[in-house]
């Protein structure tokens, strides 16, 4: 397994230029091929636990590979959301109210529709391979409550986002009370959703807050960096690891808090090496670019390819099995502008 880090960087290697200011660290381009790097991220996460339920898997590099996606925990999802709060707040910037009354419908209702093509899909493949599942469970999987074995918590926190800056705009206009609000039912989300699901459906969405705070103090943000970027480089690095390694030592009720410090401090960090590092990758843009179909149906080849004649294809040649997935989610993509809904 190791070997697909590998390739990633060198794909990310490859892509990379030092410049002395990069005027397009937060452009879509940078934006998608920086998004590219973490859906291949989540994919090797998402695809670990069905190789390593295999015994023996006893390879070093094979368990250095798990630990990886150990160690990154829910980063690998951060810089979907600061990228989706960064992008709806300058949207409604620069298009204000026409755009604003449009989130609930294309942000919010196209997001879930197409969610639902994707969950009739698995609901379909699970009946082929006589998988179990009652109603209740496929019915609240079309609101992303329950899963049918695809990706749900991710679409529901994401549309829940969505709406949080609709409310706030609604409420405040584009104004820095908009933003205190949206810190506010983030962390009214936060709090009420932990009560009913895991860590990882709210560690992570104050990522999604510190985008649309991004946006709003950008300019002012770029000066104060500028002139002093290695300063703001290692205050940025220091941030992070001491949010990381506080985050990793904390109780699980204190989860809730230091994940998503962690994850704001990330996110900055995240950005000021960009400044300075621009990422040019036609491979990593164009999976940024194709992030809802990779992310959302990259499981159905992982968990056919594990049934099908018994699971041997997974059993006895398991790097074929990571090859084989990673292949047809590629070719899911193209497939998928003929199903996907567009309002």
């Amino acid at each position: 397994m190791i070997i697909f880090y590998v390739i990633l960087l060198v794909v990310i290697l490859s892509g990379l230029r030092y410049k002395s200011y990069n005027e397009e660290y937060l452009s879509v381009q940078q934006s998608n091929a920086t998004k590219g790097i973490f859906i291949w991220l989540v994919f090797i996460g998402h695809i670990i636990p069905y190789i390593t339920a295999i015994e023996p898997f006893e390879i070093v590099a094979d368990r250095a590979a798990t630990d990886v996606v150990a160690t990154l925990r829910q980063l690998v999802v951060v810089p979907f959301m600061f990228y989706s709060g960064y992008g709806v707040m300058c949207s409604v910037k620069n298009r204000g109210a026409g755009y604003v009354e449009d989130i609930p419908k294309r942000r919010v209702l196209n997001t879930m529709l197409n969610f639902g093509v994707a969950v009739s899909l698995f609901v379909a493949l699970n009946l082929i391979l006589d998988v179990s599942m009652d109603v209740k469970q496929v019915l609240l999987s079309f609101v992303c409550w329950e899963s049918v074995g695809n990706s749900n918590w991710y679409i529901f926190v994401i549309c829940i986002c969505y709406l949080i800056s609709y409310l706030s705009y609604k409420l405040f206009g584009y104004s820095k009370r908009s933003l205190v609000a949206n810190i506010a039912l983030m962390s009214i989300f936060a709090w009420a959703i932990s009560y009913f699901k895991g860590s990882w459906w709210y560690d992570t969405c104050l990522a999604y807050s510190a985008g649309s705070i991004y946006c709003f103090y950008k300019e002012e943000i770029e000066r104060r960096i500028d002139s002093n970027y290695v300063l703001y480089a290692i205050l940025g690095c220091v941030a992070f690891v001491a949010s990381y390694v506080a985050m990793l030592y904390a109780p699980f009720a204190q989860s809730l808090i230091f994940m998503n410090i962690c994850s704001i401090c990330f996110s900055l960090f995240m950005i000021i090496l960009a400044m300075r590092l621009q990422l040019r990758s036609r491979v990593l843009e164009w999976s940024g670019r194709n992030l809802f179909p990779l992310y959302i149906y990259q499981r159905i080849p992982m968990i056919m390819f594990s049934a099908i004649c018994g699971g041997c294809l997974v059993d006895e040649f398991r790097y074929l099995y990571v090859v084989v997935c990673a292949v047809v989610s590629i070719m899911v993509v193209y497939l998928y502008k003929y199903i996907a809904i567009k309002l």
